[in-house]
């Protein structure tokens, strides 16, 4: 313990230090990195293949690191532009100084980056490169290598200078060789493993990062293998998750691997970082990278222009082969950042943002006032003592939630990176927690194209309604969700509640400024854009989970006195709220899972009693006295197996829903949090088939219901009870009017009480398939692509089911 003190007093305050000159370096550093991934749907790849960018750019320019480090330490650099008699800080001031340092240098590649981007987007797309624009992974293309369809590892990356030789490996998880890391560490002057890793199901390894679990552990129950094995590596871990899955969930991965690591003796680079996917992380990643970057240009700095040397009559001749080892100094500025984050002044410079002022003499000095005695930063005025606050909550490291830390009273539901991604997709966000969003079909109606599937089943005017939501957080997290997670989850409202009558009356109000903003669109028609204004029907499913919303009665209250009839969808996770809920004009329970694992796997649920709930969601809509639908997502490869038909039917059976809407998944491209591809699309002829076998599986369900509908277009089919077949006729659509006079009569009545006749073309064998002749199908792309309307044959043969 002593020789620990004395050996950091010596580094902390070591006698004045000659300005910067390149003395005769000894050997060139061999460092070993090795960068692993796990990701799922590509967020954690893209954020690890970012580092990977920022690492080689880094040891390209270690060199002129050196130079700005020698001037900042100089006292003569200080924040009044003084000079000194050449003394040196301490470690503490000018590892704080450094950390700022990197962060203003991250912050303006960033920016120079996005310049460089929106400059040279044409120039890119004829094969060149604008001058300055860094794509280094470019150059390591012969050791790129295919993990799978969606990522892309780079092995034997070289990065030569004369202060280091580094070799980097970006693999993930399952691909990481670790034999020969661990054991040719010995080999190099410093071993480095970065993990950056999400967190998949309740806790579990992304699949193609598995095996590093399996690796570890296997080392750590060895019996041959020491407390020390990894005495020659050095680690830092950053692990992605959602606090709503609960503190033993959240970052379960990454945390498994930090215990593991430090139980074998393998040193700590920084304090692992755990980040939730739904606050804003880029100050906490900043951090991160900027304290690496900051150890490893110290160190290697002190190693190289050799402390031994310097300090020839200061340092004694047993300390000399310790300061020779670049991992001592590497250890040295790990501990003392572990040191200085428990210490009184907790991590000196790094509470506020740190701006630098370029000196006319090229010296770079922070603007802010340092504290020599107690090494705290004094914020320049109270707005930075409060943003200072704010920035310790970015770090989700702890089970606590955010607001429980900073704020005693609720907060908004929507982050401001959440709020800017969903306005970014057309979103008009309402208040602190609602939206509108104007539908595809809206517009397709408007211009005479055709509705949605809604229109075909129950005869709404796709282009009067409205979709909206109360509540954008959900307590899923489904696979197939277009809005690709940037909307919040919970399994309570905790938020700011903003008044009902408000959020309708902004929906309407932004929903006409959508319709305004069509006018002058080819194709539009008048009629129709003037009848538009007027919102008849409101779909609350646009994101979310409606009911989650505490006063959803009074905002269904309101939209029926403006004469809006209420189709509102919940995921069956709230049989309380569902309970309660006032009566609704249709009423649907998404039915994504016939069993336990199916659900867990598709829907991903925050509560643990999922599938109860589910059920008690089912079995409280068939107490329900207005119409109510099961709604179906198929999706390949996950919930439309043959095995599971007698499940669903055991659902059925549970809820006895008046419909029962079967529908493939819509596909939505690729993103970081969407991870379908065109194979787990089904096609229509699938959906049918699926919807006839369910149907036939169990006499009890062929007695009760039939096929009435379909709209092949969206690869859609509805079955419904025979109980609105009335005269040989199909009535599954709405008498919308007589709705309106039943709810304010105050009278109870039935799901018949108020349908009407379905006309005939979108009854299923019809020609048209679901699609309204009047209106006129326009064909973008397949064999019928820029044919006239009018010439194209919509006739297509009846899909018959096999027996």
């Amino acid at each position: 313990m002593a020789n620990g003190m004395m050996e950091e007093k010596r580094l902390e305050h070591y006698p004045p230090l000659r300005p910067f000159q390149m003395l005769s370096i000894r050997k060139k550093a061999k460092i070993n990195f090795k960068v692993i991934y796990g990701s799922e749907s590509g967020g954690t790849y893209k954020r690890a293949k970012e580092f990977l960018n920022e690492l080689v750019e880094f040891f390209r320019e270690i060199g002129s690191f050196f130079k700005d480090i020698n001037r900042i330490s100089l006292c003569g650099d200080n924040a009044d532009g003084g000079s000194t008699n050449g003394c040196l800080i301490d470690t503490s001031e000018l590892g704080s100084r450094l950390v700022a340092y990197f962060k203003s240098y991250l912050m303006e590649k960033e920016k120079n980056k996005a310049g460089l981007s929106r400059e040279s987007r044409g120039k890119r797309s004829r094969g060149r490169m604008t001058n300055g624009e860094t794509q280094h992974l470019d150059i390591f293309k012969n050791g790129e290598t295919e993990s799978n369809e969606h990522f892309a590892n780079c092995v034997d990356i070289f990065i030569e200078n004369s202060i280091s030789t580094v070799h980097i490996d970006f693999t993930s998880g399952n691909e990481f060789d670790s034999y020969s890391f661990f054991e040719n560490s010995q080999e190099y002057d410093l071993n480095i493993l970065l993990l950056l890793l999400s967190t998949c199901n309740y806790g579990s390894f992304p699949k193609n990062c598995y095996k590093i679990e399996e690796i570890l552990r296997d080392l750590l129950n060895d019996f041959r293998v020491g407390k020390n094995y990894l005495e020659n590596v050095f680690y830092s871990c950053v692990g992605f998750g959602n606090k709503q899955y609960g503190s033993k969930h959240f970052c379960a991965p990454i945390k498994e691997c930090d215990k593991i690591l430090t139980s074998l003796g393998a040193h700590k680079l920084y304090k692992t970082v755990k980040l939730c996917d739904e606050e804003d992380n880029d100050v906490t990643l900043l951090e991160w990278k900027s304290s690496l970057f900051k150890t490893l240009s110290l160190s290697l700095f002190f190693y190289h222009f050799d402390f031994t040397k310097l300090r020839s009559n200061y340092v004694q001749y047993a300390m000399k082969k310790v300061y020779n080892s670049l991992k001592y100094y590497c250890s040295f500025f790990c501990e003392k950042d572990e040191r200085d984050s428990n210490g009184h002044g907790e991590k000196v410079l790094s509470e506020v943002d740190v701006s630098f002022r370029e000196e006319s003499d090229g010296a770079i000095s922070p603007n802010v006032h340092v504290d020599e005695n107690k090494k705290e930063t004094i914020p320049t005025n109270a707005t930075d003592e409060i943003d200072s606050k704010r920035r310790e909550t970015f770090n989700c490291g702890s089970g606590d939630e955010v607001e429980d830390i900073l704020f005693d009273t609720p907060k908004d539901m929507l982050s401001i990176n959440q709020r800017e991604k969903l306005t970014k997709e057309g979103y008009k966000i309402i208040g602190s927690h609602s939206a509108v969003k104007l539908c595809r079909w809206t517009k397709s109606q408007l211009r005479g194209r055709g509705g949605c599937y809604k229109h075909t089943f129950y005869g709404i005017n796709s282009y009067q309604c409205m979709e909206t939501t109360p509540s954008l957080a959900c307590a899923n997290k489904c696979v197939f969700c277009w809005r690709h997670h940037k909307n919040p989850v919970g399994t309570q409202w905790k938020w700011h509640k903003d008044d009902a009558n408000m959020i309708v009356e902004e929906a309407i109000k932004k929903h006409r400024g959508m319709i305004k903003e069509l006018k002058g669109v080819y194709g539009i028609i008048k009629e129709r854009y003037d009848n538009a204004m007027n919102v008849k029907h409101c779909a609350l499913s646009l994101v979310g989970e409606p009911i989650m919303y505490p006063d959803i009665n009074q905002l269904i209250d309101e939209l029926h006195k403006r004469n809006i009839s209420t189709f509102l969808v919940t995921n069956a996770q709230f049989p309380s709220e569902l309970k309660k809920l006032h009566k609704v004009t249709q009423l649907y329970i998404s039915i994504d899972g016939p069993n336990r694992d199916a659900l867990k796997n598709i829907d991903r649920p925050l509560f643990k009693d999922f599938w109860e709930r589910y059920i008690k969601c089912i079995k409280l809509l068939k107490k329900r006295k207005e119409r109510t639908v099961f709604r179906f997502t198929l999706v390949k490869e996950y919930n439309m197996m043959s095995d599971e038909i007698l499940s669903y039917a055991k659902l059925v059976e549970y809820g006895l829903p008046d419909f029962i809407e079967i529908k493939a998944v819509t596909y939505c491209g690729s993103s970081e949090g969407y991870k379908l591809t065109m194979k787990n699309i089904p096609w229509h002829e699938e959906v049918y088939n699926f919807a006839h076998h369910l149907i036939n599986c169990k006499s009890s369900i062929t007695d009760a219901y039939d096929i009435a509908c379909e709209h092949k277009h969206s690869c859609s089919i509805l079955i419904a009870k025979k109980i609105f077949k009335i005269n040989n006729k199909w009535h599954t659509w709405i008498n919308y009017e007589n709705f309106q006079l039943l709810v304010k009569q105050g009278k109870d009545f039935t799901s018949t009480d108020y349908c009407a006749e379905t006309p005939h073309w979108a009854v299923v064998g019809a020609q048209e398939c679901g699609f309204n002749p009047s209106d006129k199908r326009v064909y973008t792309k397949g064999r019928n692509k820029n044919r006239n309307p009018d010439e194209t044959q919509r006739d297509s043969p009846v899909v018959v089911a096999p027996t």
